[in-house]
């Protein structure tokens, strides 16, 4: 079966951002567990080359926000068991059950599968109807029949509760969303529709459960497998015969994750049996961190696959020897390549190069010989190709009696390749060494870029004026360097006055920064070092071809971590005070129960009221350890727009706040609490400021029960197409016009109106649902991450946020929600 694969605009899947709240890069090689000896055999192995620069795209659903921690809860489960009547089809249907997509649900409102509310009767017939569960060794798990209303609640809510939450019963409030096993139940059973003895349609799944007493299941089956979808030639969950023949290693198309009868990921648009869009290729039942094939483009071929053998010879987790043989093989007219002679578990780099005649594409990564399917693959297969550089090695001067081959070949340094298979590069270094005065290190960095550009560090600063620039670092050419590869070494220091990049000449990630603008780590003039956890040097590698890896400016992110051996996570923090618990309208949060985030161990409340009462009443319970100081404490309501006149804030250890006082009506209100001993207040009327290290903080999230909803999705249209038809179905580029429109989801069913702002333009004034905005893409939009926002207000007095930009004739106005979508434009 043919692979059909296009030109698309250079978006690289990302795998982790390097930095922030991000989800961790991979593992560098250097730190790989020594591979398994392999077999004396060898075996030939297939791949898939995915071409184009690069030939994936992605775009975030504009009406909601896609997990990106989805595991398989129901795996290896042994309470649950399951047979496929009259069918030979795959019998453990557990790995589709994506019961994870409502984690972001469970973890706002503090629950999870074992602590909501199970069994539901809703008709008082004595038959669980909603979150129905199973018994197994840690207790009852919810598995079927899911009400994402239900989340909230402790306990069931009475006919009071349910009229003042706007419906008429609990059936009705309570009506399950996810899940819905049962829903199938008037269809026939096990079609064999071509009558070759085998079950093709509406295959039927029996439970069975440990103890059939504990619960009464009904119905005990689902029909879970091709099912025949209500005005839809495609089926639901149509299982993948030869997952090698599709876009991907997936094992069904039109997959209903969420159980509720339509069809979300693997779509089979036009019924050929293959998964065109929205493709989930690493079975983690989302695809926003996949890609998105469009099958009109034509087929490639022509990729020059290059296969090199490492090995750890010495056993210490690093590879140290690189094979002086090559097994090279050609990509056919399919993007197909086979490659004779490997190793099963054996470890190689993997370098594919396809020239398209402007520039060339590649991807150089490490793999692994593995069996899938029964056949041998490399691991990470299929491999869509991009411009951007490679990091392909890394030196530490710190390092002792270091003499590793790697993969930089006979030059000494640490292997780290593969980086532009996934853009981003992590370094562990130094977790041993004291951070000390005095201390000076370098570093060395090695880059390949397959096109011979220009290589930099873009590196901001500020100019006597006050304005933001760039200067370009450039690394040492590979004719200029004895190793071959593209070099910039990186010098530093820890100065009496903190951490200082002597390539940059700064001591934060600016560009010849004296004055510790933003700081390279936690050190005050005069601080022992015993305070700073760490250094990481955060930046971004660049060619020169004006397309981006990561994203449209940004081909690597890269960074690198220094640890502090001496680090004292208590280092002179004495805060003199010690806080017991905290009372918020006579709800009680234990101190210690309290969850902390961030570098000050910021703890959080979130705190939902059972009325509308904007007085917040809050009582604190502290023991006082230093009597030679003051108590103080601060209590701030947070708005991005605060009334005119409001105080800045509440100082008490009782206190009632009339959030009225201080913002405009609101979804939700954030107040802030300082905690701390202080010898005398400031005129100001502060106690203890943000940069005081001796104080407690935390955060409230207070949310009233208001009528008022704001809108909480959008349907985007492209001239007259949902948005995601239409930009799986096309390439947007120069000279293209979309007619964009959108109609909210308003819960009370108001009309919202809608400001749209795109990159490159103006924003519009408030339009209705029935305008649209028109845009036509121009030279300057190419390569460019092409985002349009959509801001909502549906004008019933209570808004997310307020704002009084300037301009706006009407003054302070509500904004609602906002959604975004983002594209590339090419040429």
């Amino acid at each position: 079966m043919n692979l059909k694969l296009s030109f698309l605009p250079l978006l690289i899947i990302l795998a982790g951002c390097g930095g922030g709240n991000s989800s961790p890069a991979p593992t560098p090689p250097s730190a790989a567990t020594p591979p398994t000896p392999p077999a004396a055999s060898t075996y030939t192995a297939k791949g898939t080359v995915l071409l184009g620069e690069s030939s994936q795209m992605k775009h975030q659903p504009i009406s909601q926000k896609t997990p990106s921690f989805l595991i398989d809860s129901l795996k290896n489960n042994p309470a649950l068991s399951s047979t496929v009547a009259s069918s030979e089809k795959p019998e453990d249907f557990s790995p589709y059950l994506c019961y994870n997509l409502l984690n972001p649900g469970l973890d706002e409102a503090g629950k999870t599968f074992e602590t909501l509310l199970k069994d539901i009767d809703v008709d008082d017939d004595g038959i669980a109807d909603v979150n129905i569960s199973y018994e197994n060794s840690s207790g009852k798990t919810v598995y079927k029949n899911i009400s994402s209303r239900s989340f909230v609640w402790d306990q069931i809510p009475d006919q009071d509760a349910i009229e003042t939450a706007g419906y008429s019963s609990l059936a009705e409030y309570f009506e399950p969303d996810n899940f819905l096993f049962d829903q199938y139940n008037d269809l026939n059973e096990n079609i064999d529709s071509d009558q070759d003895g085998q079950v093709d349609r509406n295959i039927t799944v029996n439970f069975t459960v440990e103890d059939p007493d504990t619960i009464q299941l009904s119905p005990n089956n689902l029909i879970f497998y091709n099912i025949e979808s209500d005005g839809e030639p495609a089926l639901i969950n149509q299982i993948v015969d030869e997952n090698s023949e599709q876009y991907g290693v997936i094992s069904l198309i039109n997959h209903d994750v969420n159980f509720d009868g339509v069809a979300d990921i693997n779509l089979d648009l036009d019924g050929d049996n293959f998964a065109e869009t929205q493709v989930d290729t690493d079975r983690d039942c989302v695809s926003n961190g996949d890609w998105f094939v469009n099958v009109g483009g034509g087929t490639v071929e022509g990729a020059v696959v290059t296969l090199t053998e490492i090995n750890d010879t010495n056993g210490d987790g690093e590879y140290d020897e690189i094979s002086d043989e090559e097994i090279t093989a050609v990509s056919d007219d399919n993007g197909d390549f086979a490659l004779e002679g490997v190793k099963r578990e054996q470890y190689y780099v993997l370098k594919i190069v396809k020239d398209r005649g402007d520039k060339k594409v590649w991807i150089k990564t490490n793999v692994r010989i593995i069996q899938s399917n029964g056949e041998d693959r490399l691991s990470g297969d299929p491999f869509t190709l991009t411009s951007a550089p490679a990091v392909v090695g890394f030196y530490n001067s710190l390092e002792e009696n270091f003499d590793a081959l790697g993969i930089v070949q006979n030059y000494g340094t640490r292997s780290i390749v593969g980086t532009n298979g996934g853009p981003n590069v992590s370094v562990d270094e130094g977790k041993e060494f004291d951070f000390e005065v005095g201390k000076s290190w370098n570093i060395k960095l090695f880059v390949e870029d397959i096109n011979q550009s220009d290589v930099y560090r873009p590196v901001p600063y500020r100019d006597e004026q006050g304005n933001w620039l760039e200067e370009k670092l450039y690394f040492e050419k590979p004719e200029n360097t004895d190793s071959g590869f593209y070099e910039m070494e990186y010098g530093y220091e820890l100065r009496e006055d903190g951490c200082f990049h002597t390539t940059l000449n700064s001591y934060s990630p600016l560009y010849n920064d004296l004055g510790n603008f933003i700081s390279n780590c936690d050190k005050e003039i005069g601080d022992n070092y015993d305070e700073v956890y760490r250094w990481r040097d955060y930046h971004v590698i660049n060619n020169s071809d004006n397309t981006g890896g990561f994203s449209s400016e940004e081909d690597i992110r890269v960074a690198i971590n220094w640890y502090n051996n001496l680090y004292d996570e208590n280092a002179g923090y004495d805060p003199g005070l010690e806080v017991k618990s905290i009372s918020i309208n006579n709800e009680i949060y234990d101190w210690n129960d309290l969850c902390c985030v961030g570098e000050f161990n910021t703890r959080q409340i979130d705190f939902a009221s059972d009325d509308d009462s904007l007085i917040l009443d809050i009582t604190t319970d502290v023991e006082i350890q230093d009597t030679d100081k003051n108590l103080y404490i601060n209590w701030m309501p947070r708005s991005n727009l605060r009334k005119d006149g409001a105080p800045e804030f509440v100082i008490g250890e009782g206190v009632s706040i009339n959030l009225e006082d201080f913002s405009y009506p609101r979804y939700m209100y954030n107040i802030s609490g300082m905690f701390c001993m202080t010898e005398a207040v400031e005129e100001n009327g502060y106690g203890c400021t943000s940069n005081n290290y001796d104080k407690y903080d935390v955060d409230v999230e207070y949310r009233p029960n208001i009528q008022e909803k704001p809108a909480d999705s959008l349907n985007l249209y492209a001239n007259g197409v949902p948005w995601g038809e239409y930009i799986t179905e096309n390439v947007i580029s120069v000279g293209d016009t979309i007619e964009f429109s959108a109609q909210p989801s308003d819960p009370n069913n108001l009309e919202n109106e809608i400001r749209w702002c795109a990159t490159g333009r103006d924003c519009t004034e408030w339009l209705s649902e029935s305008e649209t905005v028109v845009y036509t893409f121009t030279q300057d939009d190419i390569g460019l991450t092409f985002r349009v926002d959509a801001t909502l207000r549906n004008n019933d007095g209570v808004g997310k946020e307020w704002t009084n930009r300037d301009g706006e004739e009407e003054g302070i106005f509500e904004v609602d929600n906002w959604f975004r979508t983002q594209f590339q434009v090419g040429e």
